[in-house]
């Protein structure tokens, strides 16, 4: 796989690094020459695996992004690792899983999800982008360069009813990161 040149020795966050897509662009990131702060929600053996994969050009960092002062003292630690962040990916997320294990079987009714399980989604998928972008941006502002990608859950549009939390989150979620680059 060829990589864009522009690409080798910037330094790029990853939240959600320990599965999934966030997983695989954390490691294509690093085959690309790129260095790479991998966030996980915590500190483990997924952690420890992808940190392993990518190499010695990354590092892993577990962090609650729903936590400001977590994200603060993460995004600290970064700089002071790498001196400038270029590339910010939000992936962290949770999804329906929170609310119910059951929810593709027996999707819940919305008024029947707890306002804890639903305010856990919107803290990591809403919040915890804002919470990373505000120790982020001011750097890539002040060095009038930087990026910002934002995973949503496409499952959370797919018009049935299991899904209705997580649609009222994403949409919203959606909307506000539009708004970041004003």
């Amino acid at each position: 796989m060829a990589f864009h040149s522009s690409l080798a020795g910037r330094t790029a966050v990853v939240t959600g690094a320990t599965r999934g897509i966030g997983r695989e662009m954390a490691a294509t990131m690093a085959k690309a020459g790129m260095r790479v702060a991998l966030i996980g929600s915590v500190e483990g053996r997924a952690l420890q695996e992808i940190v392993a994969e990518c190499g010695d050009g990354c590092f892993g960092v577990a962090v609650d992004v729903a936590d400001h002062k977590a994200c603060e003292g993460a995004v600290a630690r970064i700089i002071d690792r790498f001196g400038a962040i270029d590339v910010l990916v939000n992936n962290a997320g949770v999804g329906m899983k929170t609310i119910s294990e059951r929810y593709l079987v027996s999707p819940p009714r919305f008024w029947e999800a707890s306002p804890e399980a639903c305010q856990r989604i919107f803290n990591v998928n809403s919040i915890g982008p804002f919470n990373m972008a505000r120790y982020i941006v001011p750097g890539m502002v002040q060095r009038r360069f930087g990026k910002i990608i934002k995973h949503l859950d496409a499952r959370a549009n797919d018009g049935s009813a299991r899904f209705l939390p997580l649609r009222a989150i994403e949409g919203r979620t959606g909307g506000s990161v539009q708004n970041l680059g004003h």
